[in-house]
């Protein structure tokens, strides 16, 4: 939820500050890039660390925190797919506005149903529009291991090699196990997302409302 709470707090104070009630996709994809830029300078030591454990086969390889660096391997490329979120929060709210408009009944909140559906949607389009770049992300990360062979410089290099050893296909190896990792936890993510705001807005009209009658 470190994600949720910077990209609401950062959505706040921009409103608050032009005065918009409605954000631009743009506006949405870059406010969820950075977002997503704080989400990941948190945790791409545990990131890092588990990616290197999978890919090595020596499970005994020591990372101390003296070699602190490592644990940041491939931090480029993970600022880089922050656009993902950007992607996925963009297309969630957009889709929002679409049915809330559509109910016209003065809501704020998507129901559960609404929320699951739209966000498994948001995040499976983001995803499949990402993936290439997760990819070059999860071998750049892998070079920190002992036995990774292949000399890898930078995303794009490692977008090339994919290409040339397994062809285009292999950029999307694995595609969907990681739909299916991904979509469900951001779709239920994003339906707690929508109940828990909407209780906090019930909440914060009831103490308005005793705080008159009082």
């Amino acid at each position: 939820f470190l994600f949720f709470y910077t990209y609401e707090y950062m959505k706040r104070k921009w409103r608050r500050r032009t005065g918009q009630k409605q954000l631009t996709p743009f506006q949405n994809i870059a406010i969820g890039m950075l977002a997503g830029c704080v989400n990941v300078l948190v945790t791409q030591p545990l990131d890092t660390f588990v990616t290197m454990k999978q890919c090595s086969r020596n499970h005994d390889e020591r990372l101390s925190l003296q070699n602190w660096r490592k644990y940041y391997v491939a931090l480029g490329p993970s600022l880089f797919l922050s656009v993902n979120p950007g992607l996925q929060f963009a297309l969630f709210d957009q889709g929002k506005s679409m049915l809330l408009r559509r109910t016209g009944k003065g809501k704020r909140s998507l129901g559960a149903v609404n929320a699951f559906v739209l966000g498994a949607f948001s995040k499976c389009v983001a995803t499949v529009l990402t993936y290439p770049a997760i990819r070059g992300k999860v071998m750049c990360q892998s070079r920190g291991t002992a036995e990774a062979k292949a000399k890898v410089d930078g995303l794009l290099d490692a977008m090339r090699q994919i290409v040339r050893t397994q062809g285009p296909q292999g950029l999307f190896q694995g595609l969907p196990q990681q739909l299916t990792k991904t979509v469900l936890s951001a779709a239920i993510g994003l339906m707690l997302k929508e109940k828990i705001t909407q209780a906090e807005r019930t909440f914060a009209a009831a103490l308005l409302r005793m705080a008159k009658e009082a």
